[in-house]
């Protein structure tokens, strides 16, 4: 099978790209920039998700696309270029899909489909741990073109019949990079409240892209990429009330180690098993 994936020289990407080709797929890096990671069995295209013509080029041939190419958080750019052009890759991708017949799409979506982490005015999720069903109250940017480009993956998958299924990663982890950020977590675990103390080993979701794009039964789906154990030392039960003024007794039953969202869903129909866990590589 080949797969296209964009945004493939990204620290996600990258990985992602490297899980599909130790597993034999025929893989092509469809980005910007050429990767400055060696990618031995990974082919390059330059393709920017603005461009349909570098698309169509880019995925002719291939049998599926992961999207994981996008402005990654509304820090560092106006709000209408963050939405815009994350929003258009996205429809882009899907339309270029759709003219070549590629029959499946497997988007990098986001925890901030709730819309926490950026958000301008306060709210308390509707109940713990989150799930798929729960409602988006996304306000910014980032987390309203995460909505957005789920939405235009359903559409797609209502037009043709195209598989489409979005995965929503929260706080993602580099090998690399546990130490230093759970020290940061440890100075203030309030911090992490923004995304609920969830978090997910990049390794582990570059195998939850995967999985996805093998249960071929799964049609159109979303679906939350996230570890079991919360990115935090202290019961949510504790931390919760302390972060969430009108939390009340919501996160109550959230004892031991429990993550602030459940990735139950992506256990049950994925076959999901986690890997690696902050536990076992924080000092």
């Amino acid at each position: 099978m080949r797969v296209v994936v964009t945004g493939g020289s990204g620290g996600i990407g990258h990985l992602v790209c490297m899980d599909l080709a130790q597993h034999e797929y025929e893989v092509i890096n469809a980005t910007r920039s050429a990767p400055k990671l060696p990618q031995p069995g990974v082919k390059f295209a330059q393709a920017n998700t603005s461009d349909m013509g570098e698309l169509i080029s880019a995925f002719a041939g291939a049998d599926a696309v992961m999207h994981i190419a996008a402005i990654p958080n509304p820090m560092r750019n106006p709000a209408q270029i963050i939405f815009n052009e994350n929003t258009e890759g996205t429809y882009n991708v899907c339309e270029a899909c759709y003219a070549l017949g590629i029959g499946s799409v497997i988007y990098a979506s986001s925890i901030n489909h709730l819309g926490l982490d950026f958000r301008y005015r306060d709210f308390t999720p509707d109940y713990f741990p989150v799930d798929e069903e729960h409602r988006t109250l996304a306000q910014d940017p980032y987390a309203l073109s995460k909505v957005a480009s789920e939405e235009i993956l359903h559409g797609f998958h209502r037009r043709s019949g195209m598989r489409t299924i979005s995965i929503r990663p929260p706080a993602v982890i580099l090998p690399d990079q546990y130490q230093r950020r759970f020290d940061a977590n440890r100075a203030n675990p309030l911090v992490a409240g923004g995304f609920l103390w969830t978090y997910v080993d990049a390794r582990d979701l570059a195998t939850l892209f995967r999985l996805a794009l093998e249960h071929t039964e799964l049609k159109d789906e979303v679906i939350y990429g996230t570890a079991e154990d919360a990115w935090a030392e202290r019961p949510l039960a504790e931390l919760v009330p302390q972060y969430f003024a009108q939390a009340g007794n919501k996160a109550a039953h959230l004892t031991g180690t429990d993550a602030g969202v459940t990735n139950a869903k992506a256990k049950r129909l994925l076959g999901f098993q986690q890997q690696y866990y902050w536990r076992d590589l924080v000092k």
